[in-house]
């Protein structure tokens, strides 16, 4: 039975089977005005169509709206009327729910150390329902065979030594250079040479004429008239 009451505090029994649907049962606890409407009572699903009722109490027994009678321990001619609705109609939201992960890439690496990853997608999510947590990726370290050993490049430029390389004409190259310094380097020499050889008569002739002055008479010098 759902229990409801008036504005004169007067309880009514009226049967649940008649104002609840079989298995969500309706309980109006707002106060009652007699020949008023109820308001609605809650949704009894928050989405896919629940169901909601009102309740009217009717102080004379010919309302059309009250074609119920309420069954009470005192023979009391009081009629009441019962009102459905659907509420809440949209569909519910879906969440979303992973996928089972696709099969793992192959290794980034030819050699040495790599990585592989593979993938789940979120699917079934409907009418705002929640997106999935967690990751859509995931990846993890692949080793392969270790790589060959790489030699350092050499800071001067390696060249393999030709059979050509012993020609003439780069031995003759070689001879000419050793020449030309050769020469540079006599003249050089000849140069100093040459400077020491004319200091040394510059010194010889100072010395001859010092010494021819020395032995000349005064008598000898001719005069001047």
């Amino acid at each position: 039975m759902v229990l409801v009451y008036d504005d004169r505090c007067i309880i009514y029994a009226i049967p649940s089977s008649i104002v609840t649907p079989s298995l969500r049962p309706f309980h109006v606890t707002t106060a009652l005005v007699w020949d008023t409407w109820t308001p609605w009572t809650t949704c009894t699903k928050s989405c896919e169509a629940g169901r909601q009722m009102r309740i009217k109490l009717c102080s004379y027994g010919n309302d059309s709206e009250c074609s119920a009678q309420l069954q009470t321990d005192v023979s009391l001619n009081i009629g009441y009327g019962v009102k459905w609705r659907d509420c809440n109609v949209q569909p519910c939201p879906q969440d979303g729910a992973w996928s089972a992960w696709g099969e793992w890439s192959e290794c980034s690496a030819t050699c040495g150390q790599g990585t592989q990853r593979r993938a789940r997608s979120c699917v079934g999510r409907l009418h705002g329902g929640r997106k999935c947590s967690g990751g859509r990726r995931e990846s993890v370290i692949c080793e392969v065979a270790s790589c060959p050993a790489v030699r350092p490049k050499p800071v001067v430029r390696e060249e393999a030594f030709k059979k050509a390389d012993s020609r003439a004409s780069a031995i003759g190259v070689g001879v000419i250079g050793i020449v030309c310094i050769a020469l540079a380097a006599a003249a050089i020499v000849a140069l100093d040479v040459v400077n020491f050889v004319m200091r040394v008569a510059r010194r010889k002739a100072r010395r001859f004429v010092g010494t021819y002055k020395a032995t000349t008479p005064a008598s000898a010098t001719p005069s001047r008239q």
